[in-house]
């Protein structure tokens, strides 16, 4: 899938940076490029039997209390997902995953759980498919498009 035609025939404005490849939140936090928009970590979860898939995305400084967030999903355990899984279910890999890749996954095999921060931000960063490039996409634009997906969007409470 080309994210950036996608995203342009869809006319969801964005703005393209390019910098040094960075596999985590601290890895981007130091890079030399002051990219606007809220700044986003991305965590691929599973439940403890393996047959729910979640994405989850909040802003980078959010923090995820697993045992919380398995209470309001009404499954027993959370746990983060093996890169095997992110790739079957996402088509993706450590370090690239963005919300962007809910326009992969597998039809209504990944639910997106989005903080209200994110939803609410007037631009998020993402990495279209490759973790050298980020991308500072218009949030009111994007979400259209994410909640025309086959796929369950969550926005949690804080």
């Amino acid at each position: 899938m080309d994210i950036i035609q996608f995203l342009t025939e869809h006319h969801v404005s964005f703005r393209h940076y390019e910098h040094t490849a960075v596999f985590t939140v601290q890895q981007a936090n130091q890079l030399d490029v002051n990219i606007p928009g809220l700044a986003t970590k991305n965590l691929f979860l599973r439940d403890g039997k393996g047959k729910r898939h979640w994405l989850w995305v909040g802003a980078d400084d959010d923090s995820l209390d697993l045992a919380r967030l398995s209470q309001r999903l009404e499954v027993k355990r959370l746990s983060l997902a093996s890169s095997e899984r992110l790739a079957t279910f996402l088509d993706s890999a450590p370090g690239r995953v963005s919300l962007l890749d809910m326009f992969k996954a597998q039809s209504q095999q990944v639910t997106l759980l989005v903080t209200p921060s994110v939803w609410s931000s007037e631009s998020v960063q993402c990495h279209p498919f490759d973790n050298a490039v980020t991308l500072e996409i218009n949030t009111a634009q994007l979400k259209p498009l994410l909640q025309k997906l086959d796929n369950e969007v969550v926005i949690l409470n804080e």
